[in-house]
């Protein structure tokens, strides 16, 4: 049987390997199927691992944090931040047309038949 601190180190490189070959695939933008269900592997090994409490929730974000570090050259929410500021930027150029206006139901059924 192996030690705790062991076992830790040996999940902790699986998981690693696994978030590489995810951002191999790309980031959260990707549209291919491999990357989803590559996705959901990592998080479920992720859940797993801290579980059984092999790992810290924190410890396995950092192995994740270095994974994208090391193929985008910077953090995860830097990256989302930009590209959905990049895409909040185009889509505040589009005119949404037959939005619903909700207000009108703040007021009482009564008031408003009226």
């Amino acid at each position: 049987m192996k030690s705790k601190h062991l076992a830790k180190a040996d999940y902790l490189r699986e998981l690693g390997k696994y978030a590489t070959e995810l951002y191999e695939l790309g980031d959260f933008t990707s549209e291919d199927p491999e990357r989803a269900k590559l996705s959901c592997k990592v998080e479920g090994y992720a859940a797993a691992g801290t579980t059984i409490e092999v790992v810290t929730a924190a410890e396995v974000q950092s192995v994740i944090d270095k994974a994208h570090l090391a193929k985008f050259g910077e953090g995860r929410e830097a990256r989302r931040a930009r590209i959905l500021g990049d895409s909040a930027k185009k889509s505040a150029d589009v005119v949404v047309e037959d939005e619903v206006d909700w207000d009108v139901y703040d007021s009482p059924a009564k008031d408003r038949k009226k």
